[in-house]
């Protein structure tokens, strides 16, 4: 397994147990593309804020916005 490889495994296992919210920012930022919007997370120390928002960044990227 190579370097991206390992970071690819490393960021699914962050997201394990967060299908519904990881779902919930895919179709939100869908909709923000095209519609513009402002994604909020809000939660506790510790409960995944900042991979979720990891991941929101690598999802839209995907879909072409500037980050």
């Amino acid at each position: 397994m190579d370097a991206a490889e390992a970071g690819t495994s490393e960021r699914t296992l962050a997201l394990v147990d967060r299908v519904s919210e990881a779902s919930y920012i895919g179709a939100f930022l869908e909709h923000a593309f095209r519609d513009g919007g402002a994604l909020v997370l809000l939660g506790e120390a510790g409960v995944g804020k900042s991979e979720l928002l990891n991941h929101a960044e690598r999802t839209a990227h995907g879909l072409g916005a500037l980050i």
